[in-house]
Order: structure tokens, then sequence, then C-alpha cells
């Protein structure tokens, strides 16, 4: 441009030479080629290699309107309205997946899925202790329905980050009465607790299978557990808002923290087995009647330090620590029948009654973040990691 020209006039001179060069005709975009898939299969038999399926997945709590029994409810109401105001905002209506359920399937095939994955809300269901709700089991049963008919093959999540109140009521954390009662049976990692949550974890995926296994072969028992142990556990992010690692130690940790995971093993297993006894129906003739797995979300770790990639021989050690619990505790857990109580990487306990209780693993890989051993905030495992709000150098 002639710098002597005044700025509007080389913007408009520019111009110009712009449309010149673009010509008048109107280039139309070819349209694309078509993306061949093969067709959905088995997640487990020889017949499903090869296949693929485009799916989506919601969780209960996460979609569902008209919810005010399971424990999100209670964490994220106002504390005007008796709740205790934690999270972003309250539940509330959400995306009202629950009285638009039916809809959304026609969404779901306006996309073209041949998959869904969601989660049936045990609160829904079993609003109070050993009280089946009818009308909420004949409503998952329409979604089912209305699925097959557009061709959609439904997943069902046991449990996927949400509970009736009576599990664990976050109003009441601690646990008062220091014994279960069926308004709170005190949750996981609880000493007597902990079982009676199993237990009745165990006879709601019965329940459930026994009504739908006719028309589902595809379970999830959990959903991404090390994400929700840390959330509802360890940090207090999710209810029942317990944070056994803050103010961290080693106490926290083994003592009040890992007790709560060797529970949640025990549930996994325990609903595998609760599926696999009343799912008896192969619904879908690939020759077994339920295919029964978890989803594991999994990051790739990177060792740094002070906000850098590093190779320095602790930030490699942390890299390792945490891979080893984020990724490989759980499912090596339920591969050998086996628990590291005390996280050094090897199993010291025998838990047989989750031994093999996974036919399929999904893996849901979300970020990258930096781990440094440089000043241990996580004690045992002497690591600090950069993770979502919380950056300590890593």
């Amino acid at each position: 441009m002639n710098p002597k020209l005044p700025l509007l006039h080389q913007a408009l001179l520019g111009g110009a030479i712009a449309l010149a060069s673009c010509g008048d005709d109107t280039i139309e975009p070819s349209a694309p080629e078509p993306i061949a898939f093969a067709a959905p299969g088995s997640l487990t038999q020889a017949s499903g290699k090869g296949t693929f399926r485009f799916g989506a997945a919601s969780a209960a709590t996460q979609i569902e309107d008209q919810n005010p029994n399971t424990d999100w409810a209670v964490f994220t109401a106002p504390v005007a309205s008796g709740g205790l105001g934690k999270g972003k905002a309250p539940v509330g209506d959400a995306s009202k997946g629950y009285s638009l359920a039916l809809e959304d399937v026609g969404l779901l095939a306006e996309l073209s899925l041949d998959s869904y994955r969601f989660s049936v809300e045990w609160a829904r269901v079993e609003p109070a202790r050993d009280q089946i709700d009818e009308a909420a089991l004949d409503h998952y049963s329409q979604l089912i329905d209305a699925l097959l008919a557009r061709g959609i093959r439904p997943v069902i999540t046991v449990h996927h980050f949400s509970n009736p109140v009576w599990v664990h009521d976050p109003r009441d954390v601690d646990c008062a009465a220091g014994m279960p009662t069926d308004s709170n049976l005190c949750g996981l990692g609880h000493p007597v607790g902990g079982p009676l949550v199993i237990e009745e974890a165990r006879q709601h995926a019965a329940l459930l299978a026994a009504r739908f296994g006719d028309r589902v072969d595809d379970w999830g028992t959990v959903n991404e557990p090390v994400n929700y142990l840390l959330a509802a556990y360890g940090v207090g992010s999710f209810p029942p808002g317990k944070a056994y690692l803050f103010p961290p130690s080693a106490e926290g940790l083994l003592d009040q923290f890992v007790p709560v995971v060797r529970d949640y093993l025990k549930l996994h297993g325990a609903v595998y087995q609760a599926i696999r006894d009343n799912d008896t129906t192969d619904a879908d003739g690939d020759g077994r009647a339920a295919d029964i797995g978890l989803s594991l979300s999994v990051a790739s770790w990177a060792p740094a330090q002070n906000n850098q990639p590093s190779e320095a021989a602790e930030d490699l050690r942390a890299r390792d620590a945490i891979e080893y619990v984020y990724h490989y505790l759980f499912v090596d857990s339920i591969r050998t029948g086996t628990f590291d109580a005390d996280l050094d990487g090897t199993p010291d306990e025998q838990l047989p009654e989750i031994l093999g209780t996974m036919d399929w693993l999904g893996v849901q890989y979300y970020f990258r973040a930096g781990v440094t051993g440089t000043n241990g905030l996580i004690p045992v495992l002497d690591l600090t990691p950069c993770f979502a709000q919380f950056d300590f150098g890593a």
C-alpha cells in the first residue's frame, strides 16, 4: 500500500483488490464423501471384532428433572430451601431429560446414533429404603422400548455418580447417630454402613436386570470410579461431600479414603454378579445374556516441575505412581481379585468376590496434566498433580 494514502483509502483499496481477486463466480463446495462404518456388534464375543458403535452417554442426575430424592438435590439446593448450597447451581430441572425422555429418543435417532448409554436413577426407583416406585420403573421401561423401536441399542449404567439421599445424607455427612439408619446408611467406608450400601446396590442391580434384561444385554456397573471417589470422598466436591484427603495426611488417605475404594470395588462386584444372575435373556442373539463392564477415566500424565516438562527422577516416579492409582488400581484389582491397600504397587489383600467381574472396559479420555514429585501434596504417593483448578507447581 502507498504510505501517502490515508488509512481509510488504503483499506478501501485493499478491499477492492480482494474482491477483484475473488471474482464473481460462486464456487459451490462439493458434498463430502459418505463415511462407511461397520455395523454394531457384540462387546465381548468374537463376532464383535471389527464392529463399530456410534453412540452417546448421559447420567440421570446430569439431565433429568423431577429428581428431589437424589443426594445431588440436597447437596446443591439453596440453604434457604434446606439444602447445602454447594456446587455451581442447584440441580433443578436440568435439561428435563425425564419428562422429555421419549422426545429425546427422536433427537438421538436424528443423530443416527445406534447406541445410548444412560443411568437409571437409583433415587427415583427407590426414593426411601426398600420402597420401590413402580412408576419410575415403568418410565425407564418405556424409554428402553422407544430406543429399540428406533434401532438404538440401550446400555444401562447402574451407578453413575448419584445416590438416594438415604445412602449417605450430605446434610449428615459425619453420621451423627454413629450407626446406620434407614434414612442414612452412613455411606461407603463406614465399617457397618459400607456393607449395607453394597447390599442395597446389589438388590437395586438385581431388580433392574430382572425387569429389563429381556431387552438389555449391555450393562455398566459403575462410571469412572476413581473420579467419583476422589470427588465424593477425597475432596468433597461431589455428594456426600467428604474430604478425606484434606488436610493431607497418611491417615486420611490410608485409614479413611482407602476403605471407601475397597467398598466401591465390592459394590462393583456385587452389582456385576446381580446382573449376571438376573439377566438371563440373550436379547440380541449374540450368545450371551449380559455383557457387563465399567467405564474408566484416563489421562495423559506428564512429569513436570515449576510448570515445565521435567525428566527429573522424582517427577518420573510421581508420573508412574499417579498412573498406577488413576489407571490401574481399580482394574487390576478386578482382574486379579486382590487389593493394594497401602498403594505401594503390590497387592496385599485378597478380594475373591470381585475376581473377573469385568467383561468389557470403556475408556474415557479427557485431559493431559502435569504431576511433580517435588513437595508432594498427596502423602504416601508423595506427589502433586495439576488437576482442574488445582495447580501447585506441576
